[in-house]
C-alpha cells in the first residue's frame, strides 16, 4: 500500500467514525435538543401573543360596526333633513314618524342628540357639512356682510335662485333669522 492509499483509508476512517461513532451524536444531539427548547420557548410566546391579539381583533370590529352603524345612521337623518326641507315628502313623513316633527331647527337638534355616543362636535360637524354645504357656507359669508339677496349672490358668485333656495333652507333649519342675519348655530358654520 502505497502512502495515498494509507491517507484515503485514514480519510474514509475519520468519516465513518463520525457517521457511526455515538459520540458525535450525542453532542449533536444535545445541541438540537437545546435549540429545541429554545424555539419551543419562543413558540409558546408568540402563541399567547397570538391569542391576546386574536382577543382585541375580534372585540375591535364589533365596537367599529356599532360606531360606523351609529354615523350611518345620523348621516341618513342629515341627510333626510336636507331632502325635507327640500320638499321631499318621503323624508318629510319618515322625519316625522321618527322624531314627531317638521324641519325645525327642534328637530335638527333632536337629530344630533339622537346618537350621543358619539361626540358632539363630530356630530355639529357633519351636521354643518351636509345641511349647509360649501354653497351654503358662501351665502353665509356674503350674508353676514351684506343682508340683500343681490348683493349676497353677486359676492358670493352664486346664482340667485340657489341664493334663494340656501336661505329658505338655512332659515328652516335655524341659520339665519327672518332679517337674513346670521344665528349663533350661523356663526358655528363659518368658524
Amino acid at each position: 500500500m502505497t502512502q495515498l492509499e494509507y491517507l484515503l483509508l485514514a480519510v474514509v476512517a475519520v468519516v465513518l467514525g463520525w457517521i457511526f461513532l455515538p459520540g458525535w451524536k450525542v453532542l449533536e444531539g444535545r445541541r438540537l435538543a437545546v435549540r429545541l427548547n429554545r424555539l419551543e420557548g419562543e413558540l409558546r410566546k408568540l402563541t399567547q401573543e397570538n391569542l391576546r391579539l386574536r382577543e382585541e381583533i375580534l372585540k375591535r370590529p364589533e365596537h367599529e360596526r356599532m360606531e360606523i352603524g351609529k354615523v350611518s345612521s345620523l348621516v341618513r337623518d342629515l341627510e333626510a333633513l336636507r331632502s325635507a326641507v327640500a320638499g321631499a315628502k318621503v323624508s318629510l313623513d319618515k322625519l316625522q314618524k321618527k322624531y314627531g316633527l317638521a324641519p325645525s331647527p327642534e328637530l335638527l337638534t333632536k337629530i344630533l342628540q339622537s346618537q350621543p355616543e358619539l361626540s358632539w362636535a363630530l356630530r355639529e360637524r357633519l351636521a354643518q357639512d351636509i345641511l349647509v354645504g360649501e354653497v351654503g357656507r358662501a351665502v353665509l359669508r356674503a350674508l353676514a356682510s351684506s343682508p340683500s339677496l343681490d348683493q349676497a349672490s353677486a359676492s358670493s358668485g352664486v346664482p340667485l335662485a340657489v341664493v334663494k333656495s340656501e336661505v329658505r333652507r338655512l332659515q328652516t333649519l335655524g341659520y339665519l333669522d327672518e332679517r337674513l342675519s346670521l344665528t349663533q348655530l350661523g356663526k358655528m358654520s363659518l368658524s
